[in-house]
């Protein structure tokens, strides 16, 4: 259902290339179609820190912890394994990923977004930081779901 893509620690200078080519025109139709939230994964605790944007379009509430099973639950059955795996990729060396899926909302149906993430501080003892984006269209609701 979902595209997932794991990149080796060693292939992000060609990925970086790619994102440094964006002609300003790109730039701004990124702005326009849309909206986008930075979110970290503490290695140490298994805790992300979301943005108030992806904790709705996940429907996590403000105070509710959140860990990677918190958010696979949001997923499609058959999209969080592959998910799973790039966390767990990411966790134990060096590496960048993303993936794109859709969120189970329960009021607005299936919401598409993408997911890209790298480890950032990488440590042996466990501890650590995966960092990323999520990208969600600014269009939503049932004007974006989708049917199966």
């Amino acid at each position: 259902m979902g595209f997932f893509k794991l990149i080796k620690h060693g292939d992000q200078e060609q990925a970086n290339a790619v994102a440094q080519s964006l002609a300003p025109q790109a730039r701004e139709a990124f702005a326009h179609f849309l909206m986008s939230e930075t979110w970290s994964l503490q290695l140490g605790t298994g805790i992300f820190e979301l943005g108030p944007i992806a904790r709705a379009r996940h429907s996590i509430r403000s105070e509710e912890r959140c860990g990677l099973l918190t958010l696979l639950r949001c997923y499609p059955a058959v999209d969080r394994p592959r998910v799973m795996e790039l966390f767990e990729a990411a966790s134990s060396e060096p590496a960048a990923f993303c993936f794109a899926t859709v969120t189970l909302h329960p009021d607005q149906g299936e919401q598409p977004f993408t997911c890209i993430g790298e480890t950032a501080h990488f440590c042996n003892d466990g501890n650590g930081v995966i960092s990323g984006i999520f990208v969600f269209p600014r269009v939503s609701g049932p004007a974006c779901k989708t049917q199966h």
